[in-house]
């Protein structure tokens, strides 16, 4: 694993967007597992988002996702989740290169072990994986989880 250079992290990782969205609880929006539209959520607790968020490329500089894990927090990737149906846990390393076609929560990341990886919090419920989580090695952009990254502030 390459040293991480800190102050090319802090030039070239997420650059700042705009927004003032505001986001439900799990709470009052539950995954339901079926296909469709999302609706709507009617709900009076809400979080809001600061008006900055960002959305950027690391591929083949991960070692900056892993900057940002530990200096500002979980990220959001768009990855291909096209074969998770079946994770039992594990890390996932191989066959995950399809197109994006879903959106996790990296929530942290282990690089004591022979193989790094993620820990990836998925929104399919306790029951997937390990309880709701799964591992993803670092560093080969598996399952596209470098190409679309994105970080916010709540409120």
């Amino acid at each position: 694993m390459k040293s991480l250079p800190v102050e090319k992290y802090k030039r070239q990782a997420l650059k700042p967007r705009r927004s003032g969205a505001k986001i439900v609880l799990a709470q009052d929006y539950p995954f339901t597992g079926e296909t469709g539209e999302c609706k709507k959520a009617q709900s009076e607790k809400t979080v809001s988002i600061a008006k900055n968020f960002t959305c950027d490329s690391f591929v083949g500089e991960e070692y900056l996702m892993l900057l940002h894990l530990a200096h500002h927090g979980p990220l959001i990737a768009a990855v291909d989740a096209t074969g998770w149906q079946d994770y039992l846990g594990g890390i996932i390393q191989f066959n995950c290169d399809n197109e994006r076609n879903h959106a996790v929560q990296i929530v942290g990341y282990d690089l004591t072990g022979e193989i790094p990886y993620y820990i990836v919090r998925n929104s399919w419920g306790t029951e997937f994986g390990n309880d709701g989580y799964l591992n993803i090695v670092i560093g080969k952009n598996m399952c596209r989880i470098a190409e679309e990254v994105s970080a916010v502030d709540v409120i």
